[in-house]
């Protein structure tokens, strides 16, 4: 379970109404191991998320038919704009795997520039 949390006079607090739902879901009195990590900027987390909102829902009409869900819409934009790995399968066949934006695999400075890259793909492509 991931749960956000901020030090406040040298306790752990919810950051929000969500952490506080799953912090009431640890058991009483029960050791628990924290996994210490700095989360990026969650505001900025969000407004790249609204950005892939709403370039999907005014896509061309000719575009429209590509993506399935903006989900897909938005891997495929971050891997046009090279965020991603090369792979084989156990055919020796090469393919591409879109990278994960998970907090804990991108740092802020890193989604920053991801961010920027496809919105210059986004611009220049749709």
């Amino acid at each position: 379970m991931k749960l956000w949390v901020s030090k406040q006079s040298g306790k752990l607090f919810p950051v929000d109404v969500e952490a506080q739902v799953r912090m009431n879901k640890l058991p009483a009195g029960e050791p628990i191991m924290i996994k210490y990590s700095k989360v990026r900027n969650p505001r900025h987390h969000r407004k790249y998320f609204a950005f892939f909102n709403k370039v999907y829902e005014n896509l061309p009409e000719h575009l429209e038919s590509n993506w399935p869900d903006v989900n897909s819409f938005r891997k495929a934009m971050e891997m046009y704009s090279g965020f991603f790995t090369e792979t084989i399968n156990l055919k020796g066949e090469r393919f591409l795997m879109p990278k994960s934006i998970a907090y804990e695999k991108l740092d802020e400075m890193a989604f920053s520039e991801l961010h920027n890259k496809v919105k210059t793909t986004i611009g220049t492509r749709i």
